[in-house]
């Protein structure tokens, strides 16, 4: 296969991609990781969970990333890394197939929770090795890859609908943990009645307004618990649960396990 040249860079949307090898899958805790890359081994992406960061690579690209974006960094790239923001993150490197030479870039996911849960399953597969683990990474890679394909394209359709939900998409991005947050005023937002704004909700994004709200929240959750400065009550507060009984029961559902087991788990 010819060797794509350094100046013959592939968009990643427009390259088909055949995952080769899992290199590894982690969770990074904030304030640790590596600041400086040089001339990276495999392809990698990294969700962001919390936290803010400026990645600067040699040819001058300047990529700033938060909580919900997805990074992508190819492999052969260099460039370092700056915290404006101590924050977590999970990491997957990979080899691909395919000799392309790739551009780095940052998505910002409408809803991360999805993502978080491929990520979460796949670093825990890698570091626990049971019966099946590489097929697991490999599986949640692919889920991870798709999602990706589905919110470049998703993003780059100007629609109508989109613009619709715009305003009540920032209003929850930016007030999720508000328990005062209802579907009626965010409809209100849009401009459009409540049962039609729950309809282009659910087409648009796949979910309902609610379940959308709860996984912020239960990402949040996540969060704070693996930072281990706050109790589970606190945390709840954080989160936009009024009740802790509620939020322990919410949180179990969504996770399979009590906020006390997942802070234990993420040590």
């Amino acid at each position: 296969m010819k060797k794509k040249s350094e100046g013959d860079v592939m968009d990643f949307f427009d390259s088909p991609l055949t995952v080769a090898a899992i290199v590894f899958a982690c969770h990074v805790p904030a304030g640790q990781g590596d600041a400086d890359h040089r001339d990276r081994p495999s392809h990698g992406v990294a969700l962001h969970l919390s936290g803010h960061r400026v990645y600067h690579f040699s040819d001058g690209e300047r990529i700033e990333v938060t909580a919900g974006d997805l990074i992508f960094l190819p492999e052969r790239s260099t460039y370092t890394v700056r915290s404006e923001e101590a924050g977590e993150c999970y990491a997957i490197n990979f080899r691909i197939t395919e000799d392309l030479s790739l551009a780095p870039f940052r998505l910002r996911l409408r809803n991360p929770a999805p993502a978080a849960e491929a990520f979460r399953a796949a670093e825990a597969a890698y570091r626990t090795r049971p019966s099946g683990w590489r097929e697991k990474c490999f599986a949640e890679l692919y889920a991870i890859l798709a999602l990706l394909r589905r919110e470049h394209d998703a993003a780059y359709t100007p629609t109508g609908k989109a613009a619709l939900l715009a305003p009540a998409l920032a209003k929850i991005r930016n007030s999720f943990t508000d328990d005062k947050l209802r579907a009626d005023d965010l409809a209100a937002l849009a401009g459009i009645s409540t049962v039609y704004f729950r309809r282009l909700f659910g087409e648009m994004l796949g979910t309902t307004p609610a379940r959308y709200v709860l996984s912020l929240r239960i990402l949040r959750a996540k969060e704070l618990l693996a930072s281990g400065l706050y109790t589970a009550e606190k945390v709840a507060e954080l989160s936009g649960f009024s009740d802790p009984a509620i939020f322990c029961r919410r949180f179990r559902k969504e996770t399979g396990m009590t906020p006390i087991e997942y802070k234990s788990s993420v040590k």
